[in-house]
């Protein structure tokens, strides 16, 4: 299986889905990097010209794309 990059953030509804997620991919043997994003809302990084974390978390995808490109 390929990597997985798990970004959430940290006051998402979905947040504790994203971290067992994460976990049960792990278990199953698949390399995973996850990213939480403290004090962030869902969709934060539609915020990136707002708040650093958002510019931060668009600039992880493009890295973690690229690395799976390679």
């Amino acid at each position: 299986a390929p990597p997985a990059l798990i970004v959430n953030a940290e006051i998402d509804p979905v947040s504790d889905d994203a971290s067992r997620y994460a976990s049960k991919l792990h278990a199953s043997g698949v390399a995973v990097v996850q990213r939480e994003y403290a004090g962030m809302p869902h969709s934060f990084f539609l915020l990136a010209g707002v708040v650093d974390d958002g510019q931060r978390a668009i600039t992880g995808f493009a890295e973690g794309l690229s690395s799976l490109l390679r």
